[in-house]
C-alpha cells in the first residue's frame, strides 16, 4: 500500500511539472522564443506583431498571447521611459524579482 501511495505522489507531481512546461500555446511559445532570443531581453507589441508574426496578428490574439506568457510568471510587462509616451514590452523577470 505504501508504494501505491508513492507511485501515486510521484504520479502527480510530475503530472502537475509537466503542466507548467507544455502549458504554453504554440504561439505565445514563439514569443517567449523571440524575446529569449534578442540581445535586450525584451520586446514591444509592435516588434513582436512585426517580427514574430510578419504583421498577421490580430491585436486582440497579441494580448492573449502576452497575458498567457506572462501568466507563466517568468516574464512580465515592465514601462519603458522614451522622450514621449512610455513604451510597455514584456520580458523574462530578472533573478531574484517577484
Amino acid at each position: 500500500m505504501a508504494n501505491a501511495i508513492t507511485i501515486g505522489e510521484w504520479s502527480v507531481e510530475h503530472f502537475l511539472a509537466a503542466g507548467s512546461v507544455v502549458g504554453l500555446t504554440t504561439d505565445a511559445g514563439r514569443i517567449k522564443e523571440y524575446i529569449d532570443g534578442t540581445d535586450a531581453g525584451f520586446a514591444s507589441r509592435s516588434i513582436i506583431a512585426r517580427e514574430v508574426f510578419k504583421g498577421h496578428a490580430a491585436s486582440k490574439d497579441l494580448t492573449t498571447w502576452i497575458d498567457e506568457l506572462v501568466a507563466t510568471g517568468d516574464y512580465e510587462r515592465v514601462m519603458l521611459a522614451t522622450t514621449g509616451r512610455p513604451k510597455e514590452v514584456v520580458r523574462r523577470k530578472r533573478s531574484g524579482a517577484q
